[in-house]
């Protein structure tokens, strides 16, 4: 029985967030390898909007708008009110402002490596290197294109509803070990 009220009740959320894009929370669905292996492609997961004072923080998954390729330059829409009807990215903010522009980034970000990342922006980047567009493309992203923290996925099941799952900011460790792995590719880098 609960689980019918649990479906019941995702149903009436997505209904809110597609129709009415003003709901304070947005399910976003994964697609491509970008974000393998904490996010499978076909994963969904539960988006908080941003309010005002939310800072992204290093280690946070975020939801961002994603900037478009025209020509050979990135551009980022000039409008977030609908993020609904915009094309959204799923990322990891692996610098915020004051902490070092990683070396893999600086090029794009026209910045040189190890300088600090400044007020109003964001390095995101993809778990998985190798599939990612991310900011080693297109270099920082403004905060204001982050739409908000993810807050929670949802389990596959079969053929009941999906049930909501709480997901945390990284532990230290993880955390630790993701800034090894940006440290050991900027070594990679410079050669």
């Amino acid at each position: 029985m609960w689980r019918w009220v649990a479906a019941a009740a995702l149903g009436v959320l997505a209904c809110a967030v597609a129709l009415r894009g003003w709901a304070p929370l947005l399910v976003v669905q994964v697609r491509g390898p970008s974000m393998e292996p904490v996010l499978p492609a076909g994963q969904r997961v539960l988006c908080r909007r941003n309010r005002r004072g939310f800072t992204p923080t290093a280690g946070r998954l975020v939801v961002a708008v994603a900037p478009r390729l025209l020509g050979d330059r990135w551009c980022w829409p000039t409008s977030r009110r609908r993020p609904t009807r915009t094309k959204l990215m799923i990322k990891r903010v692996a610098a915020d402002a004051g902490l070092p522009v990683p070396a893999t980034v600086s090029g794009a970000a026209g910045l040189p490596a190890g300088a600090p990342v400044p007020p109003g922006f964001v390095v995101l980047l993809g778990d998985n290197a190798a599939c990612s567009t991310d900011s080693r493309e297109f270099g920082l992203v403004p905060v204001g294109h982050v739409v908000g923290p993810i807050v929670g996925r949802f389990r596959r099941a079969a053929a009941v509803a999906a049930e909501p799952v709480r997901l945390y900011r990284l532990p230290e460790a993880e955390l630790a070990a993701l800034r090894a792995r940006i440290a050991s590719d900027e070594q990679a880098a410079a050669g």
